[in-house]
Formats: structure tokens, C-alpha cells, sequence
């Protein structure tokens, strides 16, 4: 497994569960529980993973909260 770059704390909707973002030295965005263990990828809907990909700081930003936004309704549902 890459090394973390870091982790973001996600609060799932409608729960007391905490889950992770893990944000790679690949660039790629896992799905982390409270022990570090992966879980899962957060793909894009063509199957490809996640990246952090952005041109600018914001860019980056942006890609990191809709990631954030995605896990939350991936778990709601």
C-alpha cells in the first residue's frame, strides 16, 4: 500500500460512523476504516480510479470535497 499523504475524517449521513479519505503518494483517493485498513476505491463512473489531477491548489481542493461528498452518498444509500 502507498504511503498516506493524509487522512480526512468523513462523518457518514444519518450514522455516528466515522470513515476516512486516504489521500496517496500515487494521487489516488481510498475509502479508509478507523484501523487504516483499506476498504475500498472511490472510482470514477468509468471504473477508473480516482486522482488528484488539478491544474491549481483549488482544483485539487475541489477534487478532494467532491470525493467527500461522493463517499457520503455512496454510504447514505
Amino acid at each position: 500500500m502507498p504511503d498516506t499523504y493524509f487522512s480526512i475524517p468523513v462523518l457518514l449521513p444519518d450514522t455516528d460512523v466515522v470513515t476516512f479519505l486516504s489521500i496517496h503518494d500515487t494521487g489516488e483517493i481510498f475509502e479508509t476504516e478507523l484501523l487504516g485498513e483499506p476498504i475500498s476505491l472511490i472510482k470514477n463512473e468509468d471504473n477508473s480510479l480516482s486522482q488528484l489531477k488539478g491544474d491549481t491548489p483549488q482544483e485539487t481542493i475541489d477534487i478532494i470535497v467532491q470525493a467527500i461528498e461522493d463517499l457520503q452518498l455512496k454510504r447514505k444509500g
